[in-house]
């Protein structure tokens, strides 16, 4: 029977630095994410597009369109806010969105908030509300 010498580590595909770990998890949040199902627009210079926020933590979101199309950097609307997102992936009608700035605690709070009235007890009047919000030019 004959020996197999083990491969040297230099062989395993182990990052060099932080940095190289880091690019490993390009778009991906270490942000807490908070599960929503909150109607909210995208706007992009071609398009104003209803899309459903699924989650979000203060680095992030993720959104689904209702049919699949390109999407490019935009602002993400929601309840009163808006922040400029960029798109770090992409699938058929999901995508992931990197904020350019953190969301404020007051923001992320609010929003965690009314997503949890939209489930409660008279959750029915909070999902009237914000899919009203969004009605208007748009393809959902």
């Amino acid at each position: 029977m004959e020996r197999v010498a083990p491969l040297p580590i230099a062989h395993l595909a182990v990052p060099q630095s932080l940095a190289a770990a880091d690019d490993l998890l390009v778009g991906r949040r270490e942000d807490l994410r908070h599960r929503l199902d909150l109607s909210a627009r995208f706007v992009t210079p071609g398009a104003d597009t209803r899309v459903q926020l699924e989650d979000i933590s203060t680095s992030g979101a993720c959104i689904r369109l209702k049919q699949a199309r390109p999407l490019e950097d935009g602002r993400l609307c929601w309840l009163n806010f808006a922040v400029f997102a960029r798109v770090v992936w992409k699938g058929d009608i999901r995508c992931g969105l990197r904020f350019e700035e953190p969301l404020s605690a007051e923001c992320l709070a609010q929003t965690i908030e009314f997503g949890e009235l939209m489930t409660g007890d008279g959750g029915d009047k909070f999902l009237r509300l914000a899919t009203a919000w969004t009605h208007g030019p748009g393809d959902w």
